[in-house]
């Protein structure tokens, strides 16, 4: 398979996970908005999935996505690299820089930008709080009875 045929499957397949991704969240934000049911009686489906159901495929079609993501930066690489650089240099003689340095530099970006995502998942976690976490801590107030009166 040649370079170019690559490009073309990866691109198209993007655009597909990208066309899902906006059609499961029309589906979940006017389809099956939030409260479509499931709490006093069975929750509302379109084609037999819940809300649920399409949060979740919408979740796992954004993994996807940014994965493609991941390899069409990683098969312009180079473009990516000598742009920035260009840009970042503003018109001062660009170096050449080895392969190796050029791979160093984008796994040195990648590993931060997955630690970044890492990090915020931690604490986002990490601060999650529950609307019933403190009803432990409330006040009871006693109110008097009729006979007290």
């Amino acid at each position: 398979m040649t370079r170019s045929t690559l490009n073309y499957l990866i691109d198209a397949a993007t655009l597909l996970v990208l066309l899902g991704m906006v059609a499961t969240g029309l589906i979940l934000e006017f389809v099956l908005p939030p409260g479509s049911g499931g709490i006093r009686h069975a929750p509302d489906t379109l084609w037999s999935l819940a809300r649920h159901d399409w949060g979740a495929l919408h979740f796992y079609a954004a993994i996807a996505l940014a994965a493609l993501i991941v390899l069409h930066l990683a098969l312009h690489w180079n473009w990516v690299f000598t742009t920035t650089a260009r840009l970042l240099m503003r018109g001062r003689p660009l170096r050449s820089a080895d392969a190796w340095r050029r791979n160093a530099i984008g796994m040195c970006l990648l590993a931060a930008v997955f630690a970044s995502l890492f990090l915020f998942v931690v604490f986002a976690k990490m601060y999650v709080s529950s609307p019933h976490e403190h009803e432990e801590e409330q006040v009871q107030v006693e109110y008097p009875q009729e006979a007290d009166l």
